[in-house]
């Protein structure tokens, strides 16, 4: 079973380093093309993108993930599940498109291919079909690093062409994940009220997760917009960019063991769960340790300008601080799915949005120095992962040292 783990660990992470180095590069890329006030549109859209496929799906793609490991659910949850997210993009579209017709239409159709594509990637992750789902994404990657640099050089050499792209390419994708989904893996358009209604119950609270956790990951960055400028935003922007490499590594190795977590509870496996939540921390603290180290050794000397020595060596130390404490949330987050714990994720998501809502006053009334605004995402996380471990411990040894 370890050595299993490792292989499927090691094929994820290269991976997924793989298919998210692409936007890196594009990153770097644009970074060098366009104005700071420009990336600044571009982190906008990605943050109402987003909203759309964290907060705006009512965490319906959770609940899909734990289909594929319940043993007695049936077909139509799953497609309940599809169609009410669905619903939901097209409310949250219309409630929000008199923001930014352009940029909500954009972030609509990109969010509505993402939802099939992540359905049909968690069938194939469940199922430990690591070859079809890397392979399937990473051409998803590739084909919106292509269309963008033709995009770029050819049509619009703006910051619209990496939205335009990413848009179509993942509503694309979406489209032809539907037809496999319907084709191969027997989906059939099936929407029972009732079941709609008891797992929204349990979306809404996935869905406020995700919106605590959209809070934290992207509410800095409007902080820094409003106390300095689209300028600096944009170049911490990029900045947290270089750095999230560390999110991909950490969410690739979680979406390798996660196969693992969720059989060991379906089964009652206490010590199989231990070793799995043990083998997760080790690999993101490890993974921490050599994202800092690349980042001093090579973004610093080969990417990043000197328009960037705003941000400091220990800022970026912070930034990976906080990412490490959203990993490790993230883990117990999907304890609290799989026992259905709706009281305990509107708990611990409370907590770190007070905390987070504390912290960014405090930072205004007060003007702290720039550097210092990770910690925001520190303290925010850090509240909810304290209360998580505790009760993901509790109910872990209450339910299955009885089975």
């Amino acid at each position: 079973m370890s050595i299993n783990k490792i292989k499927d660990v090691g094929a994820y992470v290269l991976g997924d380093i793989f298919i998210k180095g692409v936007p890196l590069y594009l990153v770097y890329f644009l970074s060098q093309h366009l104005s700071s006030g420009e990336l600044g549109v571009i982190a906008k859209y990605l943050a109402l993108f987003n909203f759309f496929v964290s907060v705006g799906s009512f965490g319906q793609t959770s609940v899909c993930n734990v289909y594929f490991f319940k043993k007695d659910l049936q077909t139509i949850h799953l497609s309940t599940s599809i169609m009410t997210a669905l619903f939901s993009f097209i409310i949250i579209y219309t409630l929000i498109s008199f923001i930014s017709i352009n940029y909500s239409t954009a972030a609509f159709f990109a969010s509505v291919g993402w939802l099939s594509t992540n359905v049909l990637l968690l069938y194939w992750n469940s199922n430990k079909e690591i070859k079809s789902n890397i392979f399937y994404e990473g051409s998803q990657s590739a084909l919106i690093l292509l269309f963008t640099l033709l995009f770029f050089f050819y049509v619009s050499n703006d910051g619209g062409s990496r939205i335009v792209v990413h848009s179509t390419v993942m509503f694309s994708f979406g489209l032809l994940s539907f037809y496999v989904l319907f084709k191969f893996q027997g989906l059939r358009l099936d929407y029972n009220v009732t079941l709609a209604a008891k797992q929204l119950k349990t979306g809404m609270a996935v869905s406020f997760c995700s919106l605590a956790n959209w809070v934290i990951f992207f509410g800095d960055k409007f902080v820094i917009e409003f106390l300095y400028s689209d300028s600096i935003m944009g170049s911490y922007f990029v900045l947290q960019q270089y750095l999230y490499i560390y999110v991909v590594g950490a969410l690739a190795v979680n979406k390798s063991l996660r196969p693992y977590l969720y059989s060991a509870l379906e089964s009652g496996a206490l010590k199989q769960v231990f070793s799995a939540t043990v083998l997760y921390v080790s690999l993101i603290l490890l993974g921490s340790i050599m994202s800092l180290f690349l980042y001093q050794e090579v973004v610093l000397v080969y990417f990043l300008e000197e328009s960037y020595d705003v941000f400091s060596f220990r800022m970026a130390i912070l930034i990976l601080v906080g990412y490490f404490l959203f990993s490790l949330t993230f883990w117990i987050h999907q304890i609290l799915i799989y026992f259905d714990l709706k009281r305990s994720m509107y708990l611990m998501y409370s907590i770190s949005l007070l905390v987070f809502s504390f912290i960014s006053i405090f930072m205004y009334l007060f003007t702290i120095n720039i550097e210092y605004f990770p910690i925001l995402t520190i303290l925010g996380f850090s509240a909810s992962c304290c209360y998580g471990v505790f009760i993901s411990v509790k109910v872990i040894k209450e339910r299955l040292y009885r089975v």
